[in-house]
């Protein structure tokens, strides 16, 4: 296939290779002898070489649009000197491109020069070429894909190691998997557990700093980013999830699920938080005005004095200027009114010996209970994994299509860790000594005793457990506690005795007490 050449003989080159490893061995020095080769036959003046080092899969080449924007500019520049079809372009959009331009385009290797001259028999097998070009990119695309969706399925990463692991050669087989990295890995257990202690993404970063983590060829500390990226992968449980689907891995983790989920947690802000700063007030965030329904923030008054104040005073209240301003209250005057609420927390000795007594019966029931859920849990998962096993032989003996086994390990995998969880969730449940109701009791019961011994930062701790959406009006606080703290005190209050005659009876303690799990 071949056309009559133009009168134009001013042109340019174009050299391309995928990828840095050719550019280092001999294709663009053999493409380069080539076209140099060539134009001794043919008279083309070259003026300008351009090469890329990347993909043709997709338009935007830097190099290729300097060459599009160079023949724009010179329009008496009219061809193009490549090697073969699959080194200029591998997708339409960039074959239009330069067929808008109106450029001859020779290509060597083949013996083919299509120009706006060609003939349409030449133009359309031309464009067969590139189509098979961009065909033979989407199948070895498909055929990647394929191969790394396999490899997921084994339980190895199929891709670069991140931050933590290194790239390595499988001893058994040809594929490389993850290891941890002597270097970084115990860094990254230090990033999460700094993450579940409540520690900040800035305060991580610095901590990070200081001790001297550094990543990478050129040993650069962290940025925020990456950290919160670090703390958001699943792969450092030793599962992970690609191209969607989730994988039990078959590396080794570098962090417990439990230390996983609790960084999920602080930074899904229901863990931990630490609400540091020069000075830490009590009840910043806690109350809000009842006139104009601002939050009340702190303020120090000669340097040792906190007052309080809705944000608005020092701003204009659409709603009740005067009333806000009038608001201005000590925290010397708060803090008597918040104890005296924290006080009706107080639980009676006797209802707090009666719940022990009573947890001591029931424990060796409860040990039975999580035991057996444990022992049935394990047999499950132990199921599930024989499911696994015998459809990947199947698998590898043409029983089971690829479909269908994606499909259904993927579904198994789930399955096995929800029941794998749940028993963690059972033993953990085995390792506490004392049931959940009575540990509130007791905390409810030392709530005040606890207020009045400890330093603002833990009295502020304190009370965003124990109080919500407090408010004020000219002075006086009023207390709302959470639950299930407010379901507490109106069940104290029905078993109290009347005006504090007599004891508490047995009777009202055991109806109060049946429904506590229920209540709390």
């Amino acid at each position: 296939m071949s056309t009559t050449l133009d009168d134009e003989d001013d042109g340019v080159s174009y050299l391309r290779v995928s990828s840095k490893e050719q550019s280092d061995g001999f294709s663009i020095p053999a493409q380069r002898k080539l076209y140099l080769d060539y134009i001794k036959k043919i008279p083309v003046k070259v003026h300008e070489e351009f090469v890329d080092i990347e993909s043709a899969k997709q338009s935007g080449r830097r190099n290729f649009q300097r060459m599009v924007e160079y023949l724009t500019k010179n329009p008496h520049i009219k061809t193009i000197l490549v090697e073969k079809v699959d080194r200029l372009y591998r997708n339409p959009k960039d074959w239009i491109t330069l067929e808008e331009l109106g450029v001859n385009i020779h290509f060597i290797k083949e013996n083919t020069i299509i120009s706006p001259n060609s003939r349409s028999s030449d133009k359309l097998m031309h464009g067969i070429k590139v189509v098979m070009a961009k065909n033979f990119i989407d199948n070895l695309k498909e055929e990647v894909r394929k191969g790394m969706h396999e490899k997921a399925s084994q339980g190895m990463w199929p891709s670069y190691a991140p931050i933590g692991y290194l790239n390595t050669h499988n001893p058994a087989g040809k594929d490389k998997i993850i290891v941890p990295c002597p270097e970084t890995s115990f860094y990254v257990y230090r990033i999460f557990e700094l993450c579940a202690e409540g520690k900040t993404l800035d305060e991580i970063q610095k901590i990070c700093k200081s001790e001297g983590f550094r990543f990478g060829k050129y040993k650069r500390p962290l940025q925020r980013s990456l950290i919160h990226r670090v703390l958001r992968n699943r792969i450092y449980t030793g599962d992970f999830d690609y191209a969607g689907i989730f994988y039990i891995g078959s590396y080794e983790p570098l962090i417990s699920i439990e230390l996983w989920q609790r960084a999920q947690d602080t930074l899904d802000g229901r863990g931990s938080c630490h609400d540091g700063g020069p000075h830490e007030f009590v009840y910043k965030g806690l109350i809000s005005c009842s006139h104009c329904g601002c939050a009340v923030t702190g303020d120090i008054k000669k340097g040792k004095y906190v007052y309080y104040e809705p944000t608005a005073y020092r701003t204009l209240c659409t709603r009740d200027p005067k009333a806000c301003r009038s608001s201005r209250l000590p925290e010397r005057l708060i803090d008597p009114q918040v104890a005296e609420a924290l006080g009706s927390l107080t639980i009676d000795p006797e209802l707090l010996q009666w719940v022990r007594s009573a947890w001591n019966h029931l424990d060796a029931d409860r040990r039975a209970t999580h035991e057996d859920a444990i022992a049935r849990l394990e047999a499950e998962s132990e199921r599930l994994q024989k499911r696994l096993d015998a459809m990947y032989v199947d698998k590898l003996e043409g029983r089971v299509e690829e479909a269908q086994f994606a499909r259904l390990s993927n579904q198994w995998q789930r399955e096995q860790v929800e029941v794998l969880r749940e028993a963690q969730g059972h033993r953990d449940a085995l390792k506490t000594s004392e049931n959940e109701g009575v540990k509130l009791l007791e905390f409810a019961h030392e709530a005040l005793a606890t207020f009045s011994d400890q330093n603002p930062e833990q009295r502020r701790r304190l009370l965003k457990i124990v109080l919500s959406n407090c408010t004020w009006d000219d002075g006086k606080v009023e207390v709302t506690f959470r639950q299930p703290f407010d379901l507490l005190i109106k069940k104290r209050s029905e078993i109290a005795p009347p005006d504090g005659q007599g004891a508490i009876k047995t009777r009202n303690i055991e109806n109060w007490c049946t429904r506590q799990d229920s209540n709390l």
